[in-house]
């Protein structure tokens, strides 16, 4: 509880000191204890930061430094309305790159002879950027699939022996099915990283990526925010649950752990 109050009071002592206009205008400079904490520091809501980017455009006045500090740009999808813009320090972007790392090593990849195929394009969506480069920090060979049709990633994919493919759980699927109908198998194969859309954690979903790929293929599912990165993995001693993610560096996770009573649905497949 100690440590979590004083990780709340230095994040709230940077926020004055560096001037984020957006927060400096609602939050406290200190709070006494976590109760203090959720009865004066409002729930920040998207509409909250859409209204402010488009008051204070492009970037908005949530921004903790100087401009001149950041230097990496994403946006949300913009699923639920306009795409919003994002930017991160080096700080901040290796901090999400550190919880990419605990998402690798959930999914069983730990040995630097891992070949990871990345099956999407590399625009402004962040989720897959930061796995790309987490993957090569820990000495991964990351092979980047974007700018490809199906059928050429896929023989990409049986050209270099990939160990793991990274995309989403739809594209996955499709993936799968066309590789049934060409032949192709993957016997180096052994983790699907799924991520973007919810399907990685319906059952019925991952019955079907399982019956795609094959029982020895892990699947790995888990959740995160453009503004976060990944917040939770799941933990293969405990089936049924997620692990929330503390950042090592950069900006910390809201949530340092859950409750042991507190179960979520699986992410990690075959049971």
């Amino acid at each position: 509880m100690t440590n979590h109050l004083q990780a709340i009071n230095d994040l709230l002592e940077l926020v004055h000191t560096e001037g984020n206009v957006f927060q400096s205008e609602r939050v406290p400079k200190q709070v006494d204890s976590l109760d203090h904490f959720r009865r004066v520091v409002p729930f920040t809501t998207k509409n909250d930061l859409a209204t402010d980017r488009e008051t204070n455009t492009p970037f908005g006045s949530n921004l903790t430094f100087p401009l001149e500090r950041y230097t990496r740009y994403c946006q949300t999808s913009g699923t639920s309305g306009q795409p919003l813009p994002w930017i991160d320090t080096p700080e901040s972007w290796q901090s999400m790159l550190d919880c990419w790392k605990q998402v690798h090593a959930a999914a069983g990849l730990s040995s630097p002879s891992e070949r990871i195929f990345f099956a999407f394009s590399f625009g402004p969506f962040l989720g897959f950027w930061t796995a790309y480069e987490a993957a090569t920090q820990l000495g991964f060979l990351a092979i980047p699939g974007g700018g490809m049709r199906s059928e050429a990633r896929l023989q990409m994919m049986k050209r270099f022996e990939v160990t793991a493919l990274c995309g989403t759980p739809t594209y996955c699927l499709r993936l799968g099915s066309l590789a049934q109908e060409l032949g192709l198998s993957f016997p180096n194969l052994k983790a699907l990283l799924v991520a973007g859309e919810p399907g990685g954690s319906i059952p019925e979903v991952r019955s079907r990526l399982t019956k795609l790929w094959g029982d020895h293929v892990r699947g790995c599912d888990h959740h995160g925010l453009t503004e976060t990165g990944p917040v939770t993995h799941p933990d293969p001693a405990t089936p049924g649950r997620l692990t929330a993610m503390a950042a090592a560096s950069g900006r910390p996770h809201s949530r340092p752990h859950l409750a042991a009573s507190e179960t979520l649905p699986h992410t990690v497949w075959p049971a």
